[in-house]
């Protein structure tokens, strides 16, 4: 059953309202720890030249959370100020399923920075 946004009523309008806040609360708090993460690795391995080369397990990015990721979202940020060399997808459950979405997000990645 799809529900829509209702101003008659007040018990699901507030529902909304607080999962659109939780939702900018909860990517907000996602940018904040892929910047503070990246700056964290570069300050590890400065000095050693070049860009960084990361592995991730399962999937941590953008499908499994709000918008912009965890541990992805600290991929994200390395890849936007271009101190990413590159990045392994692993994955330990059945299918692969987690490689495979992180696979697809870091492609999409790459995708719009060349269209953009």
């Amino acid at each position: 059953m799809l529900f829509l946004y209702d101003k008659s009523n007040p018990p699901y309008s507030s529902l909304c309202f607080a999962h659109r806040r939780y939702l900018k609360e909860d990517l907000a708090a996602n940018k904040a720890l892929g910047d503070f993460g990246a700056e964290a690795l570069k300050s590890i391995w400065k000095g050693v030249g070049g860009g960084l080369n990361l592995m991730t397990v399962c999937n941590t990015g953008s499908l499994a959370t709000s918008g912009h990721g965890t541990a992805l979202g600290v991929v994200r940020s390395l890849h936007s100020s271009g101190d990413l060399a590159s990045l392994g997808v692993l994955e330990t459950r059945p299918y692969n399923q987690g490689a495979r979405l992180t696979a697809f997000e870091a492609v999409e990645e790459v995708r719009s920075d060349e269209d953009g």
